[in-house]
């Protein structure tokens, strides 16, 4: 595909270097280093320029632009840029990141011909609506149009094989991979470790059941929540709380911007603007220390870091920390601290879900991008034929059949409505291209 990308900041330059291998790749940015030093790392055609100005993409030597996708820090820039480029170039899709989440009120989505708008923070605050329904998972993966979801729990306990055979019903949930000591590990034959974090496919209906299994220490039932950091992503946050009915404290020592969460939220939640020397005295004095659910948003992953671990040495449990840096993910995990995709990578992943993703086949990264996870819907020209999985060690597949999950072993294809393969990153072109043969 031709895909033009207007704005190589982090979205811009993560997206690059991930669809440069398999895309004629164009990319905007009115500052001359970025787009240098892009050139020189990858295989890609940059342009310096502003992407509001309609000059700018008449130095693209393409017939047809099969996507145009727009992420830079501002959101006018990116809305106005897809509305230029129509006049311009032929543009199949566009792809347009917006901050401000009032853009979700407005028409101008389908006023301007956008396919999508992704929006970071309320993907961010979707994600919390599952952990506070299920408390005692790490993140949850929905597919279209199927019941199953991949959740993660954290094991509080070791777990034999055997004992993990009686414990759960293979034809509604499975375990698919395992993250221990930073490697993620695509297997079912082994012995769960307490502190490894399991991925398990399961049936909507028995999510708590399974989590429940895993983790005992976790609580069933969230209703006070504490959020550090006065921001979008934590006033999107907490409108989700607000709405389940959950009791809400922001804390932030910018007046200011604790002055617009309170108007954003119409008073609705605890807002408390800190004036304390040391921010341990907050948790007893402001009783932080008595919430269940804990978050730090700030855009400094260090600080969330740290904000978490004092969450935990005051005994609450569930502690989430907003990710920014890829680098930082493998510590938080291994500190036990849930992670929510911040706005830059929360937007990147999404757009590669949204590009690699079709009506046959849908993926969803995992585990910070370590592993992934194939939905293919089977349609009535695969039934009767025999399928037989490839042979990958670091690769699982089954099928679902009258909402069982089964493995797939070379079998007949009968009413199957779907396959599903889990791999990591390095076999995704193999297992992708394989699905697709089908």
């Amino acid at each position: 595909m031709n895909i033009i990308i207007a704005g190589c900041g982090k979205v811009g330059f993560l997206l690059a270097n991930t669809l440069s291998f398999a895309h004629n790749i164009f990319i905007i940015d009115k500052n001359k280093d970025a787009t240098s030093k892009l050139q020189e790392n990858l295989d890609i055609l940059t342009i310096t320029g502003d992407i509001k100005d309609p000059n700018t993409y008449r130095n693209i030597d393409a017939d047809v632009i099969d996507l145009f996708i727009a992420v830079t820090n501002s959101d006018e820039a990116n809305i106005i840029s897809s509305l230029i480029i129509d006049g311009i170039l032929e543009v199949k899709e566009k792809i347009v990141r917006v901050q401000s989440s009032y853009y979700k009120e407005t028409n101008i989505k389908e006023r301007l011909n956008i396919q999508k708008f992704i929006m970071p923070f309320l993907i961010s605050s979707k994600s919390i609506k599952s952990l506070i329904k299920y408390p005692k998972i790490n993140n949850i993966k929905s597919f279209k149009n199927s019941d199953f979801k991949l959740i993660s729990v954290y094991a509080t306990k070791d777990f034999l094989k055997e004992e993990l055979d009686e414990l759960l019903d293979s034809t509604k949930e499975v375990i698919l991979a395992i993250e221990r000591e930073k490697k993620l590990f695509i297997t079912q034959n082994t012995q769960i470790l307490k502190g490894d974090l399991v991925y398990i496919l399961t049936s909507k209906d028995n999510i708590v059941r399974v989590s429940s299994i895993f983790n005992k220490e976790l609580p069933n039932e969230i209703k006070r929540c504490a959020i550090f950091g006065c921001n979008e992503i934590s006033i999107e946050i907490a409108k989700v709380l607000i709405e389940n009915k959950k009791s809400v404290k922001i804390i932030d020592k910018d007046i200011k911007a604790c002055q617009i969460a309170q108007e954003e939220l119409n008073g609705e939640a605890e807002i408390i603007n800190t004036i304390y020397n040391n921010d341990e005295d907050i948790f007893i004095d402001e009783g932080i220390d008595s919430v269940e659910f804990f978050i730090s948003t700030y855009k400094s992953d260090e600080f969330n870091i740290i904000k978490c671990l004092e969450a935990k040495e005051f005994g609450i449990k569930k502690v989430i920390a907003t990710n920014n840096e890829n680098s930082y993910y493998n510590l938080m995990h291994s500190l036990n601290i849930v992670t929510l995709r911040g706005e830059k990578i929360s937007a990147y992943h999404k757009i590669l879900e949204e590009i690699n993703s079709s009506e046959i086949i849908v993926e969803k990264y995992f585990c910070g991008g370590k592993g992934v996870i194939f939905f293919r819907k089977l349609n009535s020209k695969l039934v009767g034929k025999k399928i037989k999985a490839p042979k990958f060690k670091e690769a699982l597949f089954f099928t679902i059949e009258s909402s069982k999950l089964e493995p797939l072993n070379g079998d007949e294809i009968t009413n199957q409505s779907a396959i599903i393969a889990v791999c990591t990153k390095d076999l995704y072109e193999d297992i992708r291209q394989w699905l697709y043969e089908l």
